[in-house]
């Protein structure tokens, strides 16, 4: 390949080029001999690759000039062992694992490499194929009736409708090996497993198999993007699509249920009812909705963060279990941090029971106004704060909060973004929590390094690397600050110094506590003991104001034990 038809072949690779020169040519395979040519004179370096290579089923030694420059390419080839001629294309491709001969330099030949790799990452030609319409018997009919009632897409459709949408399906016959579609390309048609068995994979790497009764492509059509996978099919059967046209079609058919649906649900979601109702009303013509049987995959966890889900009804369990509480109820949102923040999905989610959700594809932010967009990073921002790691001891504060509270105080958070060897904060500060974005941040007890101030702004002056005298290195969704700085007032203890350029969140003490009223570590304490008394029978009619108010009274004592609590006989003065 050219420089011009295949960049990635040729640059950002660190892999050397062989210069070899031009000579007279000898191609053997699996031992018979082909006739020899004579080689042009030696041309100008960039004349094009040249030279001549011979071919031999026996072991053979390649001599090269490791010295010459990678880049001049010059001479001649014979027709069956010339300029431009290929060796071992087929193994690359997997269709031999082994060199089936060698290939010996008669003279001095220039030869361009390319790895496995390389080959592999080219993608792999589709079948263009049309589909087939075809006369659809009763059986096949129930049959895809059957999975366009479990489909997200078509199951609010009227009993009616189905055949409208089935008469629009053509069938497509496919052997093994054929691709059905590649990763990037356009998405024009999605498709229905009737029969056979079709591998997944990202970039090269094998996922998952689909078979009979499953369905692909219909996110690409749904969202305008790319093909996000490769769909390969690995047994032979018979799939049938529906083109773009019918699609959208059935999507505007459902739109206006849906969008319906939507809005009366944000309008009542904590997270989105303070919104205008231009806002929600455009939000949710951008979302669409989704249902999922039981197990169902949602999210997986380290795959690109192109949609977020916010759930309408249904339990969702995700692969980290201190988060299962958080996406028990409606409202819960998932895949926020990916979406937002633009890095793999930290959490993957498979739903439990059948799940409806509001999803939101990427494509879609733009269309946004900058208030949904300022709702959505208060999403995301809460996602981090509800994942942080956390010591074996310490307390899970933020999740410890009302949804009421950890709206306010996520509405105190500040955005700021840092330069490497920048000091974020010293001991002494006030007490506040960095929560790591994007980047890496030293903490260290101490600074021995020179610090220089250059218009307010401090900076480590010193190229000595800081993390070898960090105490800890913070990267992305990892806190500081926690406990006792933000939940007790107490002053920070440490310096954080920027690794690299970072992207923070901080709260700080103060701003939680003119948000909340009290220090997080009150509250934290008055709503676990608002969870105890809440399956006590005595105060399960009290209001919300009843309950603050006896919450408040409590006072907290630790009993050794055998130590008497009550003894009988005693005033009863305490509960």
């Amino acid at each position: 390949h050219s420089s011009a038809s295949a960049p990635h072949l040729l640059h950002g690779r660190s892999r050397p080029r062989r210069r070899m020169g031009s000579g007279a040519a000898s191609l053997k395979v699996d031992g018979d001999k082909l006739p020899e040519t004579q080689a042009s004179p030696q041309c100008p370096p960039d004349a094009g690759t040249g030279g001549s290579v011979a071919a031999s089923s026996s072991t053979a030694k390649v001599h090269h000039d490791s010295s010459a420059e990678p880049m001049h390419m010059s001479g001649r080839m014979s027709s069956k062992g010339s300029t431009n001629a290929c060796s071992g294309s087929r193994e690359n491709r997997g269709i031999r694992k082994t060199e089936r001969h060698s290939v010996v330099a008669i003279g001095t030949s220039v030869c361009h490499t390319g790895s496995t790799d390389s080959i592999v990452a080219l993608p792999t030609p589709t079948v263009q194929r049309e589909a087939k319409k075809k006369p659809i018997d009763a059986k096949t009919r129930d049959f895809l009736r059957k999975i366009l009632r479990k489909h997200f897409v078509f199951m609010t459709l009227q009993e009616s409708e189905f055949d409208a949408v089935i008469d629009a399906l053509g069938s497509i016959q496919l052997n093994s090996g054929e691709v059905v579609f590649a990763q990037g390309e356009k998405g024009d048609s999605c498709y229905f497993i009737q029969s056979g068995v079709y591998s997944v994979s990202i970039d090269g790497k094998d996922l998952k198999r689909l078979g009979e009764n499953e369905t692909f492509g219909e996110l690409a059509l749904l969202y305008h993007m790319a093909r996000s996978a490769t769909i390969t099919c690995v047994e032979a059967g018979e799939l049938w699509q529906m083109d773009s046209a019918s699609f959208r079609g059935c999507i505007e058919k459902l739109s206006s249920t849906q969008h319906a649906r939507a809005e009366t649900f944000l309008k009542s979601d904590h997270n989105f009812s303070g919104l205008p109702a231009a806002d929600i009303r455009l939000l949710a013509r951008a979302c669409s909705l989704q249902q999922f049987s039981d197990g169902d995959e949602i999210l997986r966890e380290g795959e690109a963060g192109n949609w977020m889900f916010v759930i309408i009804s249904g339990k969702v369990v995700p692969t980290d279990p201190r988060l299962s509480e958080l996406f028990e109820r409606a409202g819960s949102i998932l895949g926020s941090q990916g979406l937002i923040y633009g890095r793999p999905q930290p959490c993957g989610a498979r739903a439990k029971g059948s799940v409806t959700c509001l999803s939101l594809a990427r494509t879609s932010l733009g269309k946004l106004t900058d208030r949904i967009e300022d709702v959505l990073r208060r999403c995301a921002f809460k996602d981090v704060l509800s994942s942080l790691p956390k010591k074996a001891n310490e307390q899970e504060f933020f999740r410890c909060l009302s949804e009421e509270e950890q709206h306010r105080l996520v509405s105190t958070a500040e955005d700021a973004v840092f330069d490497p060897r920048e000091i974020l904060v010293v001991p002494g500060d006030p007490a506040q929590l960095l929560v790591v974005i994007e980047g890496e941040v030293a903490v260290l007890p101490s600074l021995k390094l020179p610090v220089r101030e250059d218009r307010d702004v401090l900076k480590v002056d010193n190229k000595e690397d800081i993390t070898t005298s960090a105490q800890r290195v913070l990267t992305d969704g990892m806190g500081w600050g926690i406990h006792p700085e933000l939940l007790d007032g107490v002053p920070m203890s440490a310096f954080t110094i920027a690794r690299t350029r970072v992207r923070v969140h901080r709260i700080t003490y103060n701003s939680a506590l003119a948000a909340l009223g009290d220090s997080i570590a009150n509250i934290a304490r008055m709503n676990d003991i608002k969870k105890v008394l809440s399956d006590i029978f005595l105060f399960k009619n009290l209001n919300r104001e009843q309950i603050d108010r006896v919450v408040r009274r409590l006072q907290q004592c630790r009993f050794s034990a055998g130590e008497v609590i009550v003894r009988q006989g005693d005033p009863a003065q305490h509960f």
